[in-house]
């Protein structure tokens, strides 16, 4: 019973500091925010808690990548990816295809990032995810533009603003609006742009 105390108390820490993980990247200090998430990482694969290793691995993916460390990221990311897999966290192994597909999508591997957002879109159609749906439609949708396969992408784009219509996302509504704007305009249709 007093290891079963400690292990919470540890595991309370370990979000804690995750969450000043979180803290730390939101108000521009990423070097910061990186300590926090792997004095987490830590300390979470000490305790075995693989969703919580999964959690801190995905956040310090992000901060990385974001400081364009691109292979490290991908590193991170692949891990996340593969321990959401092996214990069957599905919203998590969603996000982890969709951070995957952005890091392909900034390095311009277009290919790849399809892939990825494919995936975690086929997965949130089997969990009937309907707003999560439409982030992975949005993103092929961005991928198809930059293919150049404009009507793809249109249709796409079109698909996740319905869906975010549905939930009265408003920025994400915003978004899709903006990139049917850029669509219309890049294909001509200036009127509609």
């Amino acid at each position: 019973l007093e290891q079963a105390g400690a292990d919470q108390e540890s595991s309370d820490y370990a979000n804690t500091l995750i969450g000043a993980g979180v803290l730390a990247w939101s108000q521009g200090d990423p070097q910061e925010a990186i300590h926090y998430y792997k004095a987490s990482l830590e300390l979470l694969r000490k305790l075995g808690d693989s969703q919580g290793e999964g959690n801190a691995l995905n956040n310090l993916g992000v901060v990385v990548m974001e400081q364009g460390e691109y292979t490290t990221a991908r590193q991170l990311h692949e891990e996340a990816l593969a321990i959401r897999r092996r214990i069957g966290h599905e919203f998590g192994i969603h996000v982890s295809l969709n951070n995957l597909g952005n890091l392909a999508f900034y390095l311009g591997d277009f290919e790849s990032a399809w892939g990825y957002y494919q995936e975690s879109l086929e997965l949130r159609r089997q969990s009937k995810d309907r707003q999560n749906m439409s982030h992975s439609l949005y993103n092929m949708g961005l991928v198809a533009e930059k293919q150049g396969k404009y009507e793809e992408a249109r249709r796409l784009v079109e698909e996740s603003l319905a869906i975010r219509r549905e939930f009265d996302d408003r920025q994400m509504i915003g978004n899709s609006l903006n990139s049917l704007g850029n669509l219309a305009y890049v294909m001509g249709d200036y009127n509609t742009a």
